[in-house]
């Protein structure tokens, strides 16, 4: 707005005159709309409640999903065995090699566990509990560059040191299939420096973004062995692993990540974490 002098502002081939601009601050809270359950008279989140105010039926009485499993539970409705052909599900999301690799190798790793801890137990694998209805897929592939900072680049400039380094940044997330509904559970942000980059990233990958929300079942299960890890952590764990096996396998060498897990109150991905979860 000061760089350009004059009465007008040019962006992208366009012109707009600073006195039609109005000054405004990125402080606005917008609250999210909410719905009224018509049997148990509480209110939910339209987007929580699966709420469609486009396509609301007055004539139709809504139920709020507790109400609707409940309902279910009680044999006084019947569970949708056919999904509509317009909501699709998290398997139906593209695939890749990636997204193939990592759910063969993190499910692979899961059964190996839940055999183990059944066989400590004295029962067979389908009498303990285990991670059900997971599905991986790759929802972000694109190219970008990492410029460098000015100073940097004129402090270093005559070592070589690139002004820009190309990385391709993808997005990996997990999903679980909880009452009919594919809730998404974990998500990372990752930065791929390959072979065509210039030292030091080199053949590096960056994992820049880590994110959860505590919605995973079977919940209160601690898999079997020394380390005593819940089943959830050790889920997300062999999601990681099988991500570093995948890269090792393209030629990439090292890995950092950048970010600590979000502590209590943080968001850095996943919007409104439940109050349960801690990290």
């Amino acid at each position: 707005y000061t760089d350009q002098k004059g009465d007008k502002i040019y962006l992208d081939g366009a012109s707009l005159k600073k006195t039609d601009l109005v000054k405004r601050k990125n402080d606005e809270e917008i609250e999210e709309g909410w719905v009224q359950c018509d049997h148990c008279e509480g209110w939910v989140h339209q987007i929580c409640g699966m709420f469609n105010k486009g396509r609301n039926n007055n004539d139709v009485h809504y139920l709020c999903p507790e109400c609707l499993i409940e309902g279910i539970d009680g044999g006084a409705r019947q569970r949708i065995e056919v999904r509509p052909q317009a909501m699709l599900e998290a398997k139906d999301l593209p695939t890749c090699n990636l997204s193939r690799f990592l759910e063969h190798r993190m499910g692979g790793a899961i059964e190996r566990e839940r055999i183990e801890r059944a066989t400590a137990m004295g029962k067979q694998p389908h009498e303990v509990p285990g991670a059900e209805g997971l599905t991986v897929r790759i929802i972000n592939n694109v190219l970008k560059k990492c410029e460098v900072k000015p100073k940097f680049t004129e402090t270093f400039q005559a070592d070589g040191y690139p002004q820009e380094f190309p990385y391709r940044q993808k997005v990996v997330l997990l999903f679980q299939n909880l009452d009919g509904v594919d809730v998404c559970l974990f998500c990372m942000y990752v930065q791929e420096y390959g072979e065509e980059c210039l030292p030091p990233n080199r053949n590096c990958v960056y994992l820049s973004y880590l994110d959860s929300v505590k919605y995973f079942r079977p919940e209160g299960v601690t898999t079997w062995g020394t380390n005593n890890q819940s089943l959830r952590t050790f889920v997300y764990h062999q999601l990681l692993v099988a991500y570093l096996a995948y890269v090792k396998m393209l030629g990439y060498e090292q890995m950092f990540i950048w970010a600590c897990p979000p502590m209590q109150g943080d968001d850095y991905i996943l919007y409104c974490h439940p109050a349960k979860q801690k990290t």
